[in-house]
């Protein structure tokens, strides 16, 4: 079907982010936990209508933020060191992290972009 069948934006990263907030929300309202694995190309507070929208309307929590090691979440993009990659997740699950790591560039893949990964 197409997106203006649908109804709501036909601009595809709106349309995205919308229909991510809804699954989001619909998974939430049956009682399930979520987690997110998201290349957003995106910073934090400056995607206000993307990325920020989906955590502030879903309750969601950029799990790197909790790694206990970390001050803050290290930056995932090499070329400019921006943090645009995320593992997203509701308060049950940030509660439940207990670690995790950011890998360097290149590790075991060859890749501009860093692994973060996540204990629970």
């Amino acid at each position: 079907m197409a997106m203006k069948e649908l109804g709501g934006s036909t601009e595809p990263r709106t349309r995205f982010n919308d229909d991510l907030i809804q699954a989001v929300n619909d998974n939430q309202a049956q009682g399930d936990e979520v987690v997110i694995s998201l290349d957003a190309n995106a910073v934090l507070s400056k995607d206000t209508n993307g990325l920020d929208k989906l955590l502030r309307e879903c309750g969601l929590y950029n799990l790197a933020a909790f790694i206990p090691e970390h001050n803050d979440p290290p930056g995932t993009y090499e070329h400019s060191g921006r943090h645009i990659d995320y593992l997203i997740g509701t308060e049950g699950v940030k509660n439940a992290v207990i670690g995790g790591r950011a890998l360097t560039y290149n590790h075991d893949i060859e890749s501009d972009h860093r692994v973060i990964f996540v204990d629970f």
